[in-house]
């Protein structure tokens, strides 16, 4: 069941490409009301990943 519908909050955040040149991507899910959380990571991810 998507997240929205539970009223989780999630984010999508960009992984790199895969052989074709095409965007990989992560989705997380947080717990309920902790939206602050998931925002903190792509900053996180794009220092650690590039």
């Amino acid at each position: 069941m998507p997240g929205n519908e539970t009223g989780m909050p999630g984010i999508n955040i960009p992984a790199g490409l895969d052989t074709d040149g095409l965007p990989i991507g992560v989705q997380l899910y947080g717990s309920c009301g902790r939206e602050d959380l998931l925002l903190k990571l792509p900053p996180v991810h794009a220092t650690h990943v590039g």
